[in-house]
């Protein structure tokens, strides 16, 4: 699941629920509580491993709007219920993109070589 999340972050900032939908195709069937649990534990690690940031924004999300959650932000963040679902139309979003190191790590367990 790791390296699914890193490159949904290499291409575009990718939304928190949408990390729970890849932790409900992977690790077997489970409830919604143990999907939302298991992509929180990815996420988590992606961001102590430095290889994701996370972002807040409203919805619809421009760039002009993401902002950078902090180091200090993130288990609350992550602990929030409304960060796990798709966000309204003007509701605050949390997403994460995948940060160079990231990327690096991505082609290395790929095998995907950059000449």
């Amino acid at each position: 699941m790791e390296s699914t999340l890193l490159w949904l972050g290499v291409e575009d900032y990718t939304g928190l629920w949408e990390a729970a939908l890849e932790a409900s195709a992977v690790g077997g069937p489970c409830s919604p509580p143990e999907v939302q649990e298991r992509a929180r534990r990815t996420i988590e690690s992606l961001l102590v491993s430095g290889f994701i940031e996370l972002f807040a924004c409203r919805e619809p999300m421009n760039n002009d709007g993401v902002r950078i959650v902090s180091p200090d932000h993130w288990a609350e963040i992550l602990g929030r219920e409304t960060c796990w679902t798709s966000p309204e139309p003007g509701g605050e979003s949390i997403r994460f993109a995948s940060t160079d190191r990231g990327f690096a790590a991505y082609r290395e367990v790929t095998g995907w070589s950059v000449t």
